[in-house]
């Protein structure tokens, strides 16, 4: 079960925030220090030690689940603040 959820609805065109996913990609990997694999164009699983997730592009909305590991559930709200400013930087949905 996820311990991080995040929705979000945009009125962009599909394609036009999936361009934006590699861009996104590179910040959650040097940001967060998590190691990001794309398996299709429009979903992205993401992990690191104590934490493992997925984010999948909807046609009209975006969604991030992150699952966190003991020692990573009290910074639940840090980390929640910071994959919400990189998504609000990188694809302004």
């Amino acid at each position: 079960m996820a311990d991080i959820r995040i929705q979000r609805s945009f009125s962009k065109p599909k394609a036009e925030v999936i361009e934006h996913l590699d861009e996104l990609q590179a910040a959650f990997e040097k940001k967060l220090q998590l190691r990001c694999q794309r398996d299709r164009d429009d979903h992205l699983r993401f992990n690191r030690t104590g934490a493992k997730g997925q984010l999948s592009v909807g046609d009209n909305s975006l969604s991030i689940e992150v699952s966190l590991g003991f020692l990573l559930k009290p910074m639940k709200s840090t980390i929640e603040s910071e994959i919400n400013r990189t998504l609000d930087k990188y694809l302004d949905v």
